[in-house]
């Protein structure tokens, strides 16, 4: 029996934006925004960069919940200043607000909505 071994890599594009389908946008960009060339290329689809969510549902209380500091210092530092020209919605939080705003210039954004955060939804993690 011969076994063979196939990597993410090996598979067609649609089949990696069939399985990235499944995920949420949010967490798309965060794993795979700067790990190659050919990932570069297919994150700043639409389907992923049109509007960006920068706060979590809580699935149980169905609020909405601030990122973790350190996902959202990645956002801000790496993300965002790769796809800002691709942005055309941000959904965020207020307490984030400016550091994001600040870490792009989002010459394609429509649409701003901010979300309410209460004080026990305040981090979530992946």
């Amino acid at each position: 029996m011969t076994h063979s071994m196939i990597a993410i890599m090996d598979c067609p594009d649609e089949m990696i934006l069939a399985i990235w389908n499944k995920l949420d946008n949010i967490e798309v960009l965060y794993l795979f925004v700067g790990v190659n060339k050919r990932f570069g290329k297919l994150v700043r689809d639409s389907t992923y960069t049109c509007s960006i969510q920068l706060a979590t549902t809580n699935s149980k209380t169905n609020k909405y919940c601030s990122l973790p500091d350190s996902i959202l210092d990645r956002y801000c530092s790496d993300i965002l200043p790769r796809l800002n020209h691709h942005i055309e919605c941000l959904i965020l939080e207020s307490i984030s607000m400016e550091s994001i705003l600040l870490s792009g210039d989002y010459s394609c954004l429509q649409k701003l909505t901010f979300t309410k955060i209460s004080e026990d939804n305040r981090t979530k993690t992946f």
